[in-house]
């Protein structure tokens, strides 16, 4: 009795199995190929193709100003992070130099005006009767040189020569006179011989004159009182003409370049000052005062921050499919709880090659950025490339290649079914099924036991 229920309860566990088995064994043959299946219907609706990227956050328009002049800067007027206004001045060069620039083309403007002026009154009285009397005395001295010498002008002459031999002669005595005397200091002789070489020298221009009044003018004198006196009648019919027309826009044309120089130097002098070109904000600066620098020298960088944009580099696999005016969409790291809106502003023409992968550079421009975007950030865009709606979507997982051919299978009838189809636009997990193969409202086989694969 003992040794019965001993094999009774050795064998309790196993039957127990046995019938735990087998009641799993008829349920699923009641049950059917459905059980255990993971499944999807065939919906209808919209399906939405993205292109997904990481870019940077940039200004849409950033620019880096220089001074158009060389200089000493003088002053720095704003500071990094300052939101300015177009025209704000920016920075400031030392204007010594250029305001004197300004100060001497203004002075030069005057004198040509005051110039222009007189020109058109005319000359004064007394420079026509200074012209006149000019002329007069060449023609007058003209006539005297072609009536030659008279004979009280020769005999004045002669006499003079003989005075001035007389005076040589006397020096010549009184030289031998000091030379003849031993006691006689040496200062004395040498002044009695500078006394007769001066005697010498006079008595010689006194022949010469004498000379020169027998021979009458010189036909080299008389041609140049004749160009003399040709000279004094045209600046005196100059200024009876005056002013001419030429005169006027003599004058003129140096009043307009005496202008075209003060406009030139009070450029300059602008050009000491640096100005915002439009609104925006200070990102960086890069002078101090005291720094000397040239029209090469960056000295602050502008960025209009309320235009933003988003700069991402696609594959070439991806850049076929993404056009300007496509809708984007865009989440930051910085702000990871707003979904943001853009649009594709461009794509680059041509790609850049970097370690051997190229890329395409895609602006993307924001519809509307809140405050608290900056650029520099960190941004996730996703680009809607294609959109379609009503169509017939299964999940992609429903979805499988064999033998080259797409096959989806499909539960009817209590069994499944390998469906061929032809597949379009696939995006967000799905994918459109195009043939007429399958009907909305299809029950589809996403994943089965093994057990029921063959079925």
């Amino acid at each position: 009795m003992k040794r019965r229920w001993v094999v009774l309860v050795l064998i309790a566990p196993a039957l127990g199995a046995l019938a735990y088995f087998g009641f799993r064994w008829w349920r699923q043959t009641r049950a059917g190929p459905s059980a255990n299946l993971q499944t999807a219907r065939v919906e209808r609706g919209s399906l939405v193709a993205t292109v997904d990227a990481v870019g940077t956050v940039q200004a849409a328009s950033s620019v880096s100003l220089v001074f158009q002049t060389s200089g000493q800067v003088s002053e720095v007027l704003v500071k990094e992070g300052q939101r300015v206004r177009a025209g704000e001045p920016i920075a400031l060069l030392d204007p010594t130099d250029a305001q004197l620039q300004v100060e001497q083309a203004e002075a030069n403007l005057e004198v040509a005006r005051a110039r222009l002026d007189q020109v058109r009154k005319g000359p004064l009285a007394e420079e026509v009767a200074a012209a006149r009397a000019a002329l007069a005395s060449a023609e007058e001295s003209l006539r005297a040189l072609r009536a030659g010498a008279d004979a009280m002008d020769l005999e004045i002459a002669r006499l003079r020569w003989e005075q001035a031999k007389d005076q040589l002669w006397a020096a010549q005595a009184n030289r031998d006179a000091v030379a003849g005397m031993p006691a006689s200091p040496q200062a004395n002789l040498d002044a009695a011989r500078a006394q007769v070489a001066s005697a010498e020298m006079a008595a010689e221009i006194a022949r010469l004159q004498y000379e020169k009044a027998k021979a009458g003018p010189r036909a080299a004198d008389i041609r140049a009182l004749e160009a003399q006196i040709a000279q004094a009648r045209a600046s005196l019919a100059r200024l009876l003409n005056t002013p001419s027309a030429e005169d006027i826009r003599m004058a003129e044309g140096q009043v307009m370049q005496a202008e075209v120089a003060l406009k030139q130097a009070r450029h300059r002098l602008e050009q000491t000052r640096l100005v915002a070109p439009f609104d925006a904000t200070i990102t960086r600066l890069s002078v101090e005062p005291g720094q000397v620098v040239g029209p090469t020298t960056p000295v602050a960088t502008l960025s209009r921050s309320e235009l933003l944009e988003v700069v991402a580099d696609l594959p070439e696999v991806d850049v076929a499919r993404v056009r300007v005016g496509q809708q984007v969409q865009i989440t930051l790291d910085a702000l990871p709880d707003q979904v943001l809106t853009g649009e594709v502003a461009d794509v680059a023409p041509a790609g850049a090659s970097t370690q051997g992968v190229v890329s395409f550079p895609v602006t993307i421009r924001f519809d509307q950025a809140p405050p608290e975007v900056r650029p520099g950030m960190t941004a996730n865009v996703s680009i809607i490339s294609e959109r379609r709606d009503d169509v017939l979507l299964v999940p992609t997982r429903a979805v499988r290649t064999q033998g080259g051919k797409r096959l989806v299978r499909v539960l009817r009838g209590g069994e499944i079914v390998e469906v061929p189809v032809q597949v379009g636009l696939t995006g967000e997990g799905r994918v459109e099924v195009l043939d007429g193969a399958l009907q909305e409202g299809d029950v589809v086989v996403l994943s089965a036991p093994s057990s029921l694969m063959g079925m």
